[in-house]
C-alpha cells in the first residue's frame, strides 16, 4: 500500500462520511442555499472526522461546478484539493504555529483575493494549542472577516478555546462513531483490499478504536500487512494484543449461569493462548459495566450503541435478566481487584479465578474447629441446605428486597472424622454441672480462654455466669451489648466454649444475654515462671509484667 488506508479511504463527497449525519445535514442544507457562515468550529474526540470535513466543507465551498452540497471532484478547484495544490485552502496546523506572529501573518494574508476560487478557506487544525496572545489576535479577524474568507477551526479540547472565540463561530460536536458503522466502513475497505477478515476480528479491530474511524483503519492497516488470505480473530488478538470480544462474553455466559468449571478452563485457555490477562480483565469490567447499566434500566441499552453490536447487546441483557445489580456489583468489585493483583501475581491466573470462585461458590465460614468443640450454631449450618454451584442464580424482584443470590448458606468447614457420634441436643453438657460449679471455676475458665485469646479473654472477663437452662446451656450475662455481640461471633463461641470443656471436664453449650447488673470480675495477674534474668531487668528499668 503506497499510502495508508484512513488517507486512501478518506471520503470525498458528504456521502461518504460515516456516523455524523447530523452534522452532514446542516452543512448540506447551507450549501444548497448558499447560506454558508464565515466561521466554523469543529469539536469532538479523535478520529471522528473534523478534519475530514472541514476539507469537503472548503473543497465545496470553492468548487465551481457544484451538484446541490457535493463538489464536482472535476473542476480544476477539487482537483487541486485532491492533490494538495490549491492556493485557495490553507490548512494551518496550531500545535506548530501557536505564536501571535503567526496570527499576524494569517491576518496580513487574509487580506489578498482568492487565486481561483470565489473563496479563501482557512483550516486551523487543534485551535486550542494556540497561545492568549495568538487567540488574541484571531480574535479581531473572526469579528470581521471579509466577505471572501471562510474559517474552519477544529479542536479535541474544546474547553481551552476562550468563550469569546466560540461566541464568533457556528460550533458543530463530533460524536463516537457507532460500532456497527465502523464494522461496515471496515469490511467495504477489506473488501476493496482483496482481504478476507473474519466478522469478530472486525468487531475487535472496531471495539479497540473506541468510536475513531481513523483509529480503526490505522489498526486494520497493521492487520492487512500480516499479508495472511484470511485473517482470524485470533490473530488480531495477537497482532494488536487486545482481547477477543466472544471470550469475554463466554465468560460472562459461563458465570451467570454458576458453571465454575466452564469459567476456570476459559480462563486457564486464555493464558494457553498467550493472552494479556489484564486486557482481558479491563475489557470484562467494560462489559460487566454495560450489563449494569442495562440490569438498572433496559432503555440504557439504546444509549450503549456506541461501543457494542445488537448481538453483544442482547447478551448481556440476558445475563443482567439473570444476575441480579448487586451480584453486577459485586462482580465488578471482585474483578477489579483481581486486575489490579494481576501484574504482581506470581501466577497471572490465580487473582481472576479467585475472584470466579468467590463469587459462583457461596461463602464458608473458614475457622479452625476441634473435634470435641462443635458448637449447636456451627452444626446447624452444616446441616442446613445448600445451593447447587451450578444453578443459575434467580434475580430479585421489583418488590422484594434485593439479596445476593450467592448468599445461600454453605457447609462449615467439619471437624475431622471420628467414631464417636456427634453430640445432641440433650447429651451435650453434664446434667449434673450446677452453676456453682461454674462460678467457683470461672477463674480458671478465663485463664484458660487467654491461653487460646487474650483480647477474647478480656472480653469475656467482662461477663457473669447467671444460670443453667433445661437445655444444659450455660447462660452468661453481658452488662453491654459489644460484649455480647464479640463472643456471639462463631469462632469466638467455639473458642470459649473448648475453654469451658477443658476446666469443666464436660461438654458445653453457652449462650449471652444482656444483663446490666452483670458485675465484671478481674482477671487475675498473668504468672510466668520466675527468670533471674527477668527480675534484674524489672529492678533496673522498674517495668512490670502485663498480660
Amino acid at each position: 500500500m503506497s499510502n495508508t488506508l484512513y488517507q486512501k479511504y478518506r471520503p470525498q463527497r458528504f456521502a461518504d462520511v460515516v456516523g455524523q449525519k447530523h452534522i452532514i445535514k446542516t452543512l448540506s442544507n447551507a450549501l444548497k442555499n448558499n447560506r454558508f457562515g464565515q466561521a466554523y468550529l469543529f469539536t469532538g474526540p479523535r478520529g471522528t472526522g473534523k478534519t475530514t470535513t472541514a476539507r469537503l466543507l472548503a473543497k465545496a465551498v470553492t468548487c465551481s461546478d457544484r451538484d446541490g452540497a457535493e463538489p464536482c471532484l472535476k473542476c480544476p478547484h477539487c482537483l487541486a484539493m485532491a492533490n494538495g495544490s490549491s492556493l485557495d485552502v490553507i490548512e494551518i496546523d496550531a500545535a506548530s504555529n501557536t505564536g501571535v506572529d503567526n496570527i499576524r501573518e494569517l491576518r496580513d494574508s487574509i487580506k489578498l483575493l482568492p487565486t481561483q476560487a470565489f473563496f479563501k478557506v482557512y483550516i486551523i487544525d487543534e485551535v486550542h494549542m494556540l497561545s492568549v496572545g495568538a487567540f488574541n489576535a484571531l480574535l479581531k479577524t473572526l469579528e470581521e472577516p471579509p466577505k471572501h474568507v471562510v474559517f474552519i477551526l477544529a479542536t479535541t479540547s474544546l474547553h481551552k478555546v476562550p468563550e469569546t472565540i466560540l461566541s464568533r463561530c457556528q460550533r458543530f460536536d463530533f460524536s463516537r462513531i457507532p460500532l456497527d458503522h465502523i464494522i461496515e466502513k471496515l469490511a467495504g475497505i477489506a473488501k476493496s483490499e482483496g482481504v478476507s477478515i473474519d466478522t469478530p476480528a472486525l468487531e475487535m479491530i472496531a471495539l479497540a478504536s473506541e468510536g475513531g474511524m481513523r483509529d480503526a483503519e490505522s489498526l486494520l492497516t497493521q492487520v492487512i500487512s500480516l499479508e495472511d488470505k484470511r485473517i482470524t480473530a485470533e490473530e488480531v488478538s495477537s497482532i494488536l494484543g487486545i482481547t477477543d470480544q466472544q471470550k469475554v462474553e463466554r465468560l460472562l455466559t459461563h458465570i451467570s449461569q454458576g458453571d465454575l468449571e466452564q469459567s476456570i478452563l476459559l480462563i486457564n485457555q486464555l493464558v494457553e493462548t498467550g493472552a494479556d490477562l489484564y486486557i482481558f480483565a479491563n475489557s470484562l469490567l467494560h462489559s460487566l459495566r454495560q450489563m449494569l447499566l442495562i440490569s438498572v434500566d433496559t432503555k440504557l441499552a439504546d444509549a450503549l450503541t456506541m461501543e457494542m453490536t445488537k448481538e453483544h447487546v442482547h447478551l448481556l441483557s440476558s445475563c443482567a435478566q439473570i444476575l441480579a445489580t448487586p451480584d453486577i456489583i459485586t462482580l465488578i468489585d471482585l474483578f477489579s481487584a483481581a486486575r489490579k493483583e494481576i501484574r504482581l501475581a506470581s501466577i497471572p491466573q490465580l487473582p481472576l479465578e479467585i475472584a470466579v470462585v468467590k463469587f459462583v461458590t457461596p461463602a464458608s465460614v473458614s475457622v479452625p474447629i476441634q473435634a470435641d468443640a462443635i458448637s449447636q450454631e456451627s452444626q446447624k449450618i452444616a446441616a442446613a441446605p445448600t445451593k447447587a454451584p451450578l444453578q443459575p442464580i434467580a434475580k430479585a424482584s421489583a418488590t422484594a428486597p434485593v439479596a445476593p443470590a450467592k448468599a445461600a448458606p454453605a457447609p462449615t468447614k467439619k471437624a475431622p472424622a471420628t467414631d464417636m457420634p456427634a453430640p445432641s441436643e440433650t447429651s451435650a453438657t453434664n446434667p449434673s454441672l450446677s452453676i456453682d460449679t461454674v462460678k467457683q471455676k470461672w477463674q480458671d475458665i478465663l485463664n484458660k480462654t487467654r491461653e487460646f485469646n487474650s483480647s477474647l479473654a478480656l472480653t469475656l472477663s467482662n461477663c457473669q455466669p447467671l444460670s443453667i437452662n433445661e437445655g444444659g446451656t450455660i447462660i452468661l450475662g453481658a452488662r453491654f451489648p459489644m460484649y455480647k455481640d464479640k463472643i456471639s461471633v462463631v469462632e469466638n463461641k467455639l473458642t470459649v466454649e473448648s475453654a469451658f470443656d477443658t476446666i469443666l471436664e464436660s461438654k458445653t453449650r453457652i449462650q449471652v444475654i444482656i444483663d446490666e447488673s452483670a458485675t465484671p470480675q478481674k482477671m487475675a495477674a498473668f504468672s510466668v515462671p520466675s527468670n533471674p534474668m527477668v527480675t534484674e531487668a524489672m529492678s533496673i528499668l522498674g517495668g512490670t509484667i502485663v498480660a
